[in-house]
């Protein structure tokens, strides 16, 4: 006869989520093992680690779970839509929490920006434009997604951008936006687009600080490419 998967409390104390992330810190939990705190309890032939496990495995990583819609998770089996929506709770906190962080600090150089816009942009299959919008003094006042797209490109006027920017009373911009498929090589359109909003900032004397356009480091190109960096702005 085929043995039952153990229960979680059949785990030896000190290895149970909960019990190890007290002992060790949140940061030991296998990517399972922190889906299995939202969780909550198995079901029958299948415990809270391994229906999180099953989850990893149908969708391969918590970035393009953390994509997922409540209906789309609770799709999995053994999560229903109060677990599905305390999952989707989990990510939403962590996004917010990113842009909330970023507004904390002055983001004067392409690395800082990165860092901080980087967790935005995790799991997403689409393009995504969004604006940074600045005080004198560079810290954000807002981040507004102004466009979102295919695959492969996301289409946006300067007025979209500009808008958003006299409303929020901006003294500068800095402009983001991801490549899904990992190169952050600008495109013709992006090097275009770019220079379109350059000059529209110049006629209302707002400053475009940057224009990131975010990837996934490889041996061949890395994480982002700087506009500012590279001399284009």
């Amino acid at each position: 006869m085929e043995n039952k998967p153990e229960r979680i409390q059949d785990i030896p104390k000190p290895l149970r989520p909960r019990e190890k992330a007290k002992s060790l810190g949140i940061a030991s939990l296998s990517d399972a093992e922190l889906l299995a705190l939202f969780i909550g309890n198995g079901i029958q032939g299948a415990n809270a680690i391994q229906i999180g496990q099953r989850l990893l495995t149908e969708h391969s990583s918590l970035a393009d779970i953390a994509t997922l819609s409540v209906s789309e998770i609770s799709k999995s089996k053994g999560l229903g839509i109060a677990k599905s929506t305390l999952l989707t709770a989990a990510f939403e906190i962590g996004k917010r929490v990113a842009q909330q962080r970023i507004q904390k600090i002055a983001l004067r150089n392409p690395e800082q920006i990165y860092q901080h816009v980087k967790p935005m942009f995790i799991g997403l299959v689409h393009e995504s434009l969004r604006v940074i919008l600045l005080d004198p003094k560079m810290h954000c006042l807002k981040i507004i997604e102004v466009s979102k797209g295919t695959t492969n490109q996301t289409i946006c006027h300067p007025r979209d951008i500009l808008h958003h920017a006299i409303v929020n009373h901006a003294h500068g911009i800095i402009l983001v936006h991801n490549h899904p498929t990992g190169n952050p090589t600008p495109s013709q359109a992006d090097l275009t687009i770019t220079e379109q909003i350059k000059e529209a900032c110049q006629l209302l004397q707002i400053k475009l600080h940057d224009h990131l356009i975010i990837g996934q480091a490889s041996e061949t190109h890395p994480a982002f490419y700087s506009f500012r960096s590279e001399g284009k702005l």
